[in-house]
């Protein structure tokens, strides 16, 4: 048995169970992609946050580290879409009017 967050009373396995539920409820992103792994958490947390003290505590380490997550890839999104499109623009720019050596052009008198 182990602990709960904030408490001195020790979470039972239905404790236990519901918590990593609330972690695992994530994986809702597989159903409902975009908000799944946010709603999925959200959903078991707001069920079994009055519950229990050791559900609430790890329902909402669930949520914040969703959004965190969120909050990062959109980030590192905007990031790479900033710093390599004008590379990728360069690049293409770069060869325009460049043609490929293979296939050799055998029909070169038309």
């Amino acid at each position: 048995m182990q602990r709960q967050a904030g408490g001195s009373e020790w979470a039972g396995g239905s404790s236990r169970t519901w918590a990593v539920l609330c972690h695992l409820a994530a994986l809702a992103w597989w159903i409902l992609p975009g908000l799944g792994h946010l709603l999925g958490p959200f959903v078991v947390w707001l069920i079994k946050r009055g519950d229990d003290d050791f559900v609430d505590a790890h329902g909402k380490e669930a949520i914040n580290f969703q959004i965190s997550a969120t909050i990062y890839g959109l980030v590192l999104m905007v990031a790479a879409v900033v710093l390599l499109f004008p590379v990728g623009m360069e690049l293409v720019g770069s060869t325009v009017g460049w043609r490929e050596p293979w296939p050799p052009r055998l029909l070169t008198f038309l």
